[in-house]
């Protein structure tokens, strides 16, 4: 037997083995993650139809998309980078700008635009890199 239940974030269907009831997992449609009901729950029968908007306990849900958060790190990640040229300087600003600008750059890599990553990732890494060669000049100019 299979244990069908609805996604809590975008209410599509899922259906999965019985014996994996109580386990976390991952909605290949939108990413949620929950934990499967247990096999006869009542949640693990699904709902046929829309909610009805007229039930008092109705509450619409918004729709996650990670691609537009995925394109927004991009452009974050090159803003970011951009930042950590021009801060290189200002070795306390400088160092954790570039390290968010890499990290938000590595994160939207996966998406379909990379262009904004891929230069954010190489903008980031090359004011991190002037970060590090100004924070070594200014330790042995002393």
């Amino acid at each position: 037997m299979a244990i069908e239940f609805r996604c809590t974030g975008c209410e599509v269907l899922l259906r999965v083995g019985d014996h994996t009831g109580g386990l976390p997992a991952k909605c290949p449609e939108c990413g949620t993650l929950q934990t499967i009901p247990q096999y006869g729950s009542e949640l693990d029968i699904a709902p046929k139809g829309p909610p009805d908007p007229s039930d008092p306990d109705f509450q619409p849900r918004k729709k996650s998309n990670s691609k537009n958060n995925d394109d927004t790190a991009g452009v974050m990640s090159l803003l970011l980078g951009l930042t950590a040229l021009m801060t290189s300087c200002c070795l306390p600003l400088a160092f954790p700008v570039s390290l968010i600008g890499l990290v938000l750059g590595i994160r939207a890599f996966k998406s379909e635009n990379r262009v904004p990553a891929i230069i954010g990732i190489v903008l980031s890494f090359l004011g991190l890199l002037v970060t590090l060669g100004m924070t070594v000049l200014m330790l042995f100019s002393f």
